[in-house]
């Protein structure tokens, strides 16, 4: 896939950033932040761990610019790993969350393809429990998926935004209500 500038627009936005990381959160875990439930940090070292231990670790972030509704966003990631022309992306997963890491990997990949120019890419599933590779997933670009992609993130995060807007609002009640 080449670049090529389809037209030519002034915006008087400061950028927005969004992480392939924040938007694969947006649509697969967040909700469980805002309920209280987070993923313990154990769980998440643990991925770590062994994206380190496989190999899947590549040092290169992509950045691009992705302008929705006027306003500009800085869209960046660092996918797992580079083969060749094509973009790999490990999920480690234990038995409950399975499904969620399936999705998020396929998100991630259409993102990470988005971002590289590369036309494929894969993911592939790593149970923590077995130790052993489940399955490998092919990924082709899709670009009306990742436009959709994006246009859900983008208003997924402004209806957090609003909400936090909303939140701090009225916990600046309290303040008034004991007056310390």
């Amino acid at each position: 896939m080449k670049a090529k500038i389809v037209g030519i627009k002034e915006v008087k936005t400061e950028p927005k950033k969004l992480t392939v990381s924040q938007i694969t959160a947006l649509f697969f875990y967040r909700y469980r932040d805002m309920s209280g439930w987070r993923v313990p940090d154990r769980v998440l070292q643990s991925g770590n761990i062994v994206h380190s231990r496989l190999g899947y670790n590549q040092l290169y972030q992509f950045r691009r610019v992705y302008i929705h509704n006027d306003e500009v966003y800085h869209i960046v990631g660092m996918p797992d790993k580079l083969e060749g022309d094509m973009v790999v992306e490990l999920k480690t997963y234990s038995g409950f969350s399975r499904k969620e890491q399936k999705m998020a990997g396929i998100v991630a990949v259409q993102i990470y393809l988005w971002l590289t120019g590369l036309e494929n890419g894969k993911v592939v599933y790593f149970n923590t429990k077995t130790e052993k590779f489940d399955k490998e997933v092919k990924v082709s670009y899709d670009p009306e998926l990742v436009k959709k992609i994006f246009t859900l993130a983008i208003g997924l995060q402004k209806d957090i935004d609003n909400f936090v807007e909303k939140y701090r609002e009225k916990t600046k009640e309290i303040e008034e209500i004991i007056k310390i």
